[in-house]
This record gives C-alpha cells, sequence and structure tokens, in this order.
C-alpha cells in the first residue's frame, strides 16, 4: 500500500510538472536560418525558447530579459529586443548587447538591424540602423520627424520607412545620403526577398504591393487591417505569396499575380504573429481558438492547405 501511495504521489507530481510546462505564453515565432528549428519568447517568463523543427527538445536558453517585444533569427544568430535595446543571442543562451533601439520592433536584412520612431503619436527619433556584428550604428532620416517601421532590402543596403503624419514610403541608402520618396502611401512594408517588391498597408487598411523597378503600385487585397503584434505582411520566401494577419481572425495568404486568396480555418482562431520557413512549405504562427483564452499556442501550418497542429501548447 505504502509503494502504491508513493506511486501515486510520483504521478500527481509528474502531472504537475508536465501542466507547469504547458503553461507559458509563447510568442515571436521563427524559423532558423536553415529551417531545422524554431524559436519563440515565452511572455510570461521573458526567457527565449529554442526547439527542433518539429517543437522537439525544447527548452529555454540564456537569462531571463527585461521582458522582449520581438524575436528574429538571422544568419548571425538571434536578435532580441528587450526594453528598446536590441541583443544577439547565440543558441547556447550567450548574450551581447548591439545598441539602444528607438522603438520595440525591429527589422533585419543582410548584416543588419533596422529600428524606427516609436508609435507613441507625437515621437519622433531617426532610423536607426546597427551592423549586427561590428555594432557599427547609421542614423537615417531627421530626428525632428516620425521615420516609422523600417524595413532593410535583403542585402541590408537600403531601408525603407514611413515617414510624417501624411505616412509616405521613403527610401535612402544606409550609410548613404539623400532619400527619395517612392509613390506610395501606407505603412507595415516590407521588402520582398527578391528584393524587386515592397508589401505594405495603404491608408484605407487594404493590402498592397509596390513594384521598384515599375514604380507603380497595386491593391492586393481589401480591408486587411492594420500590423498584427510585430508580424507585418510576410513575404514567402520565392516572393510569390504574402501571408497577413488580421488581428481577430485568420491567416490570409495572397498570391501577388492572381489576388487570389486562402484562409486558415476556423479551429486555429485569432492569429498574432506568424513567420514562413525557408523553404516556404510551413508556416509557425502564434494563435488562440478564442478571444476569451488567456494564453496563445504555437502551431504548424502547411502553406498549400493552410490545415494545421497545435505544435507547442499555450496555458490551458
Amino acid at each position: 500500500m505504502k509503494l502504491l501511495a508513493v506511486a501515486a504521489v510520483v504521478l500527481a507530481l509528474s502531472g504537475a510538472v508536465g501542466r507547469a510546462a504547458t503553461s507559458s505564453y509563447p510568442q515571436s515565432p521563427v524559423f532558423s536560418t536553415d529551417g531545422q528549428h524554431i524559436a519563440w519568447y515565452d511572455a510570461n517568463t521573458s526567457r527565449v525558447w529554442i526547439a527542433a523543427r518539429d517543437a522537439s527538445d525544447a527548452h529555454a536558453i540564456g537569462a531571463a530579459f527585461d521582458g522582449i517585444s520581438q524575436l528574429a533569427w538571422t544568419r548571425y544568430g538571434l536578435i532580441v529586443d528587450s526594453n528598446f535595446r536590441l541583443f544577439r543571442l547565440s543558441t547556447t543562451g550567450s548574450e551581447t548587447k548591439i545598441g539602444v533601439s528607438p522603438d520595440q520592433y525591429f527589422a533585419a536584412g543582410g548584416s543588419r538591424v533596422a529600428s524606427g520612431t516609436a508609435g507613441c503619436g507625437s515621437c519622433t527619433s531617426p532610423v536607426v540602423v546597427y551592423e549586427i556584428v561590428s555594432h557599427a550604428r547609421y542614423r537615417v532620416g531627421s530626428a525632428k520627424s516620425s521615420n516609422a517601421q523600417p524595413t532593410l532590402s535583403p542585402d541590408g543596403k537600403h531601408v525603407v520607412y514611413t515617414r510624417g503624419s501624411d505616412r509616405a514610403l521613403v527610401e535612402a541608402a544606409v550609410g548613404g545620403h539623400g532619400t527619395r520618396r517612392l509613390p506610395a502611401v501606407g505603412y507595415c512594408a516590407r521588402w520582398s526577398p527578391n528584393g524587386r517588391s515592397l508589401s505594405f498597408i495603404d491608408q484605407r487598411g487594404n493590402l498592397a504591393m509596390l513594384s521598384l523597378a515599375k514604380g507603380k503600385a497595386l491593391m492586393l487585397r481589401r480591408d486587411t487591417g492594420t500590423c498584427v503584434g510585430n508580424s507585418p505582411p510576410a513575404w514567402s520566401p520565392d516572393s510569390t505569396m504574402i501571408a497577413v494577419g488580421s488581428g481577430a481572425g485568420p491567416l490570409t495568404v495572397v498570391n501577388v499575380r492572381t489576388h487570389a486568396a486562402r484562409q486558415s480555418p476556423k479551429q486555429v482562431g485569432e492569429i498574432a504573429e506568424f513567420s514562413w520557413s525557408p523553404d516556404g512549405a510551413t508556416l509557425v504562427v502564434a494563435a488562440r481558438a478564442h478571444a476569451s483564452d488567456k494564453c496563445f499556442s504555437l502551431w504548424r501550418i502547411d502553406a498549400a492547405s493552410l490545415r494545421g497542429s497545435v505544435i507547442v501548447r499555450g496555458c490551458p
């Protein structure tokens, strides 16, 4: 009887540990550059987690940060934005401060990361671009105006951002002189992986695309909404599709040539943040089935069917 009682206690404790392991708040899921691993941060503990592509061998790395607002995985390591500071984090948990960030969100491209003016209404600051390894800093745009939501070209040599209250899209060479206003107005711009186009949200909340060669903007889908968390519209690696979240509904994938749109199933629920695998076969998304749910879970979504399954379960 005593052995049975001890066994019952052990099982109960094991169950408690299992429940604790599922009570995290996974956010900002990202793929490694080789597509073999994923990473995310736990919003409850401000720690970064990594796991295999299928979420096996999941474990936290490094110490807790002072809050985390965004995570990205570059060929130079993981980049973390914590309390308006950018850090490079190795998979073994070693962290190096890159520099101060004007905003809580950033964009990566080539060997650089860029952060713009915080979205506080009256805030002003230039775009700040850092070299990830050397930490060399470049400033782009006037410090007296808002220069928000930068996106870096794939090689990191150019930056596009939203300038001023009229939301003009502006391009500049990083480390160069002068800017050029693009023939488009909007926000949440993102450079396509092939470097030929920009996606953005126009003044009416529609998903749009600008061909940099032709200088012509084209609407792709109406009533897209605003940026979702730190996941603005995201290009597929082959630059043929754009994934966009609504903030309170499904993930929508738009074909940039045909404008055909597909949406994730209802059971995936409300999409918060998402990213593509490097091969374009899957997306990993942070979602919750109902708005009343306290936490999000991570889903792996098949890009062809948009069907998915939970791979990291958040708190009950």
